[in-house]
């Protein structure tokens, strides 16, 4: 750890015309300035380009400070290795207010009801949230529930992203799956542990829509170059083995929740909490697994105004590997539903066809592959209220 925390420290550190200058040559801005959430570069990119090599000396140094800290207090930062079935396994959740509560409650219920999933559950909240008609509810269904007990919301936020890296640290389990309380599985999801992608690297993330821009900061902050086969992540869903990458996987997760709890800067990087988790690997010089194939839009058809016009409401993640017993050629399955758009819906007419069409890019190319370049995930204002995404 200590090796790549002083290779952290040692990165050149470039203003923000060199980084994009030479971050340019493998991400034009041509291409990228298409790629990247529109909002985010409307209203951080003055705000990355006033980001000083000083501030980014400071940030990396305030990591190594961040790790060096909870070494002194006793806090386990590398983990020990296990054997293989040594690893505890089990899905984390957060909920706290009553929608995402009902909403972890649904995705529960698929889990134990229709999959009989055996996983164990815990799910986290801040002091006080839950009532106890809801922890009732959680212990009927199996579910432990855990308390965050010197953690408080973050007062006027809009989401209290900084819950998720303490829930997965905190978890009793090694082997983490990763849960949004608007997140379906599409089945059962015990095997995921046993992967060979996620065996070989220890941590698995799904992509998002967007790719970081070349002016962004992060470039500066951790030393990297754009590369332009890499999407942002969506963390509604991830899997992470806290003993994984020789027991470094659970620093990058102690400098995740660093980068959470330092929100007011790193979000304006981030897009919230969920690219914190890919930049705390590229800090430490992690390696990871990206799903290969490309999220999908579910959603329906507008017909009240008479368009047709596509609304999608939820983003489809696809399996890590190709189905077992198929040819290599065939493409990984649906896997996880993340329906992140519904909670902003408005009012759906009628409600049943809400998941009723799948929009996904053609060709069905790698998520990596230069091709999706030219598609463009982007979100609208629907006529009838709410947000939809689609796709072109």
């Amino acid at each position: 750890l200590r090796a790549r925390l002083h290779t952290l420290l040692a990165r050149p550190v470039l203003s923000a015309p060199a980084a994009l200058a030479h971050n340019t040559q493998s991400c034009p801005l041509a291409v990228h300035d298409q790629l990247v959430n529109p909002d985010q570069l409307k209203g951080q990119r003055d705000w990355w380009a006033a980001v000083t090599a000083d501030e980014v000396r400071t940030r990396r140094e305030g990591i190594v400070r961040w790790l060096e800290g909870l070494e002194k207090g006793g806090v386990d930062v590398v983990a020990p290795e296990l054997g293989y079935g040594e690893q505890r396994r089990g899905i984390v959740m957060t909920a706290g207010n009553a929608d995402t509560l009902q909403r972890a409650v649904t995705s529960i219920k698929l889990l134990r009801g229709y999959y009989l999933s055996p996983l164990p559950i815990e799910l986290f909240s801040f002091p006080g949230e839950l009532p106890a008609q809801g922890i009732a509810e959680l212990q009927a269904l199996r579910v432990t529930h855990r308390v965050l007990t010197n953690q408080q919301k973050v007062a006027g936020a809009w989401k209290n992203f900084h819950i998720k890296a303490l829930a997965v640290l905190l978890s009793e389990f090694d082997e983490v799956l990763y849960l949004d309380s608007d997140v379906l599985c599409l089945r059962e999801p015990s095997y995921l542990f046993e992967d060979e992608s996620f065996r070989a690297k220890g941590a698995a993330f799904w992509t998002d829509i967007n790719k970081d821009h070349p002016e962004n900061p992060v470039w500066r902050l951790l030393g990297r170059t754009c590369d332009p086969t890499e999407w942002e992540v969506d963390s509604g869903a991830f899997l992470v083995s806290k003993s994984g990458n020789g027991g470094l996987n659970l620093a990058a997760l102690h400098v995740a929740a660093h980068m959470q709890a330092e929100h007011e800067f790193w979000f304006r990087i981030s897009g919230g909490d969920k690219d914190t988790f890919r930049y705390a690997f590229w800090a430490l010089g992690l390696e990871y697994v990206s799903a290969p194939r490309w999220m999908s839009i579910l959603g329906y058809k507008e017909e009240r105004d008479g368009s047709g016009r596509f609304c999608g409401l939820s983003m489809v993640h696809y399996d890590l590997s190709h189905p077992p017993s198929t040819l290599p050629s065939t493409p990984p399955s649906p896997l996880f539903v993340h329906a992140n758009l519904v909670k902003h819906s408005g009012p759906l007419a009628p409600p049943t066809k809400a998941f009723s069409v799948l929009k996904r890019p053609s060709p069905d190319s790698p998520a990596s592959a230069p091709l999706l370049d030219r598609a463009h995930y982007y979100v609208y204002a629907p006529r009838f209220g709410g947000m939809c995404l689609d796709l072109e």
